[in-house]
């Protein structure tokens, strides 16, 4: 079965070149999407902080002193619904939405008992102080999806937490467009690196085309010499072996197989050409030509 380097060449470089895109463009999508959500992140944070300065120490405690229209301007948003709520560490609700979900920094790792201490007399630990870090939760609110951050303030009369929450059809919708913008670049990388390979394979295959074409315009007695020169490095070996070949085929025949130790003005000892000459030398007591000998032994 003859194959075609041109196909070749393009079936070794499309798998590469589709797999480098999907790495590539995984890897960018992954760093874009992180950005994003740090970024709507951080309008959470700030928001949070915004609400810790209503809070004021009194008498009886902390109060939260937010009228409606500042309330109204916090929760403004186009797209998305914003909740908050504002408690003292004791469970008191200062302000905001009751039903909000908790944001607990806890995990279950860490009820687990301390390793090696006997089961049923564990240590008791002693109370973790509140985290001042912005800690940040995946949650669900009202049947949907939201992205809620707790925020821990310390004052003079006390510690509260802040919890702030928004949904996620802005995040979703960036998303969206990120998705699509990548998936676009990634196709026009594709179609460019096609037409890359479509256009710079022939080119690479163009001295050897020439070779063909070369070869096929010579008449069937025409051994002259090919020029090493003209034909890519891959290939020179195998044009000069058959030109050596060729070349020794049109000699006339020495008398005898001895004759290649002899001086020869264009046969070096033991080259290819003299050990070629001295085989169709050999070969020329049989009945076929002395040209068809050699080639039939050059293509065996």
């Amino acid at each position: 079965m003859q194959t075609s380097l041109r196909r070749k060449l393009l079936s070794s470089l499309a798998a590469p070149t589709g797999l480098l895109l999907a790495i590539a463009g995984a890897v960018a999508y992954g760093t874009a999407k992180g950005m994003v959500g740090d970024a709507y992140d951080h309008n959470l944070l700030n928001l949070a902080h915004a609400i810790a300065t209503h809070v004021h120490p009194e008498a009886d405690g902390l109060n939260l002193r937010l009228s409606s229209e500042v309330e109204a301007v916090l929760r403004s948003d186009t797209q998305d619904r914003i909740y908050f709520r504002v408690r003292d560490l004791g469970g008191r609700l200062l302000g905001g939405d009751a039903a909000l979900p908790l944001l607990d920094d806890s995990d279950a790792a860490s009820a687990l008992p301390v390793p090696y201490s006997p089961v049923g007399r564990e240590t008791p630990q002693p109370p973790r102080a509140p985290s001042t870090r912005p800690l940040f939760r995946d949650l669900v609110h009202a049947g949907e999806p939201i992205r809620a951050l707790r925020l821990y303030r310390e004052t003079p009369a006390g510690g509260y937490y802040v919890t702030v929450a928004e949904t996620l059809v802005k995040r979703e919708a960036a998303m969206d467009r990120l998705l699509l913008g990548f998936v676009s670049a990634g196709a026009l990388l594709l179609l460019a690196a096609g037409i890359a390979a479509g256009l710079g394979i022939p080119s690479g295959l163009a001295p050897l085309e020439r070779l063909e074409e070369s070869l096929r315009r010579r008449a069937g007695a025409d051994l002259s010499p090919i020029d090493p020169k003209a034909v890519p490095d891959e290939v020179r070996e195998v044009v000069v072996r058959s030109t050596a070949c060729s070349s020794a085929s049109a000699m006339p025949a020495p008398a005898s197989a001895s004759s290649c130790r002899m001086p020869h003005t264009s046969c070096a000892p033991r080259s290819p050409a003299c050990r070629c000459s001295s085989s169709c030398s050999s070969r020329a007591r049989s009945t076929r030509p002395r040209g068809t000998a050699c080639a039939s032994r050059w293509r065996g």
